[in-house]
């Protein structure tokens, strides 16, 4: 699950970084109104900061720290949702699995929650104790899980110390918890109605105190000091083995030969697009820009050369094989009622606020295709569970990036994968500031830049494309008679939800104005003043603005000197517009 996945999965309960925010104990700014926008609205305050980037880094550093020094085991079990209360939710760092007896007693599995803070609050730690928001949350962890304790485990690069402090489970502190959160989900989350922006603290802990182990031996600081440099060394190989590849790939391109061959290494190109990984080094691709190429190099040098081993790459290898065996290991321990699944389901889709988003429609033709949105599968695969999302990066190219996405049902060993090419560019009007790469002309005959897409665009295209993929193959692992049971049962929830109807045109237009779409285009479309829509119109127009949100169909209006009629186009990918509001007619906000 890479990041976007996991922030929409987050809007789907209450985890345990946001409980210090209802209890108004959060010491970062959090509160019950932040959290409410983040779940209801998806615009909360997940940004990633250069903290949260540096704690995501050492996350599986601190956690190999914990595993050598206590001789646990620690998997990664990633989202849990409690089986009654399913708005609660908890994403662990690490599952603990010590020895069956230690001290001749048997010890029961744990939870390890990793943190890396700065130093100051590091030492703060180590003299104060775990300030009352951590507390909470790992309380909060150990009632979704049904598990009895948990450690808390910080690491300082600066002070290169390793801090442990164990907490076991309250169920007082659990209960008061619970019923604050519980009725905050139901009374403002499930209603959409804002709670009060003013905080007062629900609660008052005192802080724990540690259980400290030093790190700072001669040995040590050494070791750390080799690891930090192979580090950089290997990071620097790396890109200069792509650079090499791609070389390799520029100069074979220009002989016009499918297969090339020299120096003991032979290269293969085809019009597949899609690189294998077979021999010496996975599989290359290169685009011109008429087509996609994919390009193969294998070693040709004889058996009795000895290959390198890269231990990096063998490492990576074992931890991601560790990865999916602790989450065969949760499935076997935590397999799926096929009743309760599809009743959260159904529950779900029975809510207002989220039956609007289930599906989508696009014209295609005389008619209109529909069809479960991204939203929807996101949410099934959920509540569902036991089904894994993986992806990885086949291809890294200075134009494009080659994904390769599954969707992994750990209790039947059923799984379905796609590769996708996520272009690095993307199509601007204005090309200032931009690296321009090339241009076309459009059919109005104005000038089309295509330029290198930032880091956001980028991200957003990617995201986009593994949403479109884990939706169409995620979907596959569940009975289409559930899928179908879901979709009607959201339509009568939105049939049956009590609307005003000029808030709901309202709603409408501001959500269209976000792609620049005015009320009178909205009304060339139907035929009518948007004003003067049925409610079965204005159903229409929302289910195909789901399409376009989801990147399904884009929106176009052809030159009146043609046709006047407004018309949809079906688009396979492409991000949303920028916020641009100063260069937009009519903009809006998406509510």
């Amino acid at each position: 699950m890479n990041r976007q996945e996991w922030l929409e999965a987050r809007r789907s309960g209450i985890g345990g970084s946001d409980m210090p925010s209802i209890l108004g104990i959060c010491p970062f700014g959090g509160t019950p109104y932040g959290v409410w926008q983040a779940k209801v609205c998806g615009c909360g305050p997940d940004k990633d900061t250069p903290d949260i980037q540096r704690g995501r880094f050492l996350e599986p550093i601190i956690r190999s720290m914990y595993a050598e020094h206590t001789g646990y085991e620690v998997q990664t079990p990633g989202m849990q949702r409690h089986p009654i209360e399913t708005w609660a939710i908890a994403s662990l760092d690490g599952l603990v699995i010590p020895p069956k007896e230690e001290n001749g007693l048997a010890v029961p599995p744990g939870i390890l929650e990793i943190k890396a803070p700065r130093y100051s609050k590091f030492v703060s730690l180590e003299e104060d104790g775990i300030t009352q928001n951590y507390q909470v949350q790992m309380q909060h962890y150990m009632a979704v899980t049904g598990l009895q304790w948990a450690d808390f485990c910080a690491w300082n690069a600066d002070a290169f110390r390793l801090l442990i402090i164990r907490i076991q489970r309250d169920d007082d502190l659990i209960s008061l918890m619970w019923d604050i959160a519980r009725d905050f989900w139901q009374r403002y989350v499930l209603t959409g109605i804002a709670p009060e922006q003013a905080t007062e603290s629900k609660i008052s802990l005192p802080p724990l105190e540690p259980t400290l182990v030093r790190i700072d031996t001669p040995e040590w600081n050494e070791a750390a000091r080799e690891w930090r440099e192979a580090r950089g060394i290997l990071k620097d190989a790396e890109a200069y083995e792509v650079q090499c590849k791609e070389k390799l790939i520029a100069l074979a391109l220009s002989t016009g030969k499918s297969k090339v061959k020299g120096a003991d290494v032979s290269l293969s190109v085809d019009k597949n697009g899609i690189p294998e990984s077979t021999g010496y080094c996975k599989g290359a691709s290169c685009m011109s820009q008429d087509m996609m190429l994919s390009a193969e190099i294998v070693p040709t040098q004889p058996a009795s050369v000895p290959v390198a081993v890269d231990p990096a790459a063998i490492a990576a290898a074992e931890e991601a094989k560790a990865i999916v065996q602790a989450a065969y290991i949760m499935a076997t321990h935590r397999p799926r009622n096929f009743m309760q699944s599809r009743q959260r389901i159904l529950d779900a889709c029975k809510r207002a606020a989220f039956a609007e988003r289930v599906e989508y429609a696009k014209p295609v033709g005389g008619g209109k295709i529909y069809g479960p949105s991204i939203r929807f599968a996101e949410l099934a695969i959920q509540q569902w569970g036991n089904i894994r999302v993986d992806t990885s990066t086949l291809f890294e190219g200075d134009e494009f990036r080659k994904i390769r996405v599954q969707v992994l049902d750990l209790e039947t060993n059923t799984s379905f994968s796609k590769v996708i090419t996520v272009n690095k560019t993307v199509e601007r009007k204005d090309s200032s500031g931009r690296e321009v790469l090339r241009s076309r002309k459009n059919t109005y005959g104005k000038d089309v830049f295509i330029v290198r897409a930032t880091e956001e665009e980028l991200a957003t295209k990617e995201a986009a494309a593994i949403s479109k993929v884990v939706r169409n193959e995620g979907l596959r692992l569940i009975p289409q008679d559930i899928i179908d049971e879901a979709l009607e049962t959201a339509r009568e929830a939105r049939r049956g939800a009590v609307r005003d109807p000029h808030e709901r045109i309202r709603k409408i237009c501001d959500c269209f104005a976000y792609y620049r779409i005015t009320p009178e285009d909205l009304g060339d479309y139907l035929g009518v003043s948007i004003e003067k829509a049925s409610a079965a119109q204005l159903e229409d127009l929302e289910l195909v603005y789901n399409a376009i949100r989801s990147g399904e169909a884009k929106w176009a209006v052809t030159p009146k000197k043609t046709t006047p009629k407004t018309r949809i186009k079906i688009r396979q990918s492409r991000p949303r517009p920028e916020r641009q509001a100063s260069k937009r007619k009519g903009s809006g906000t998406v509510k």
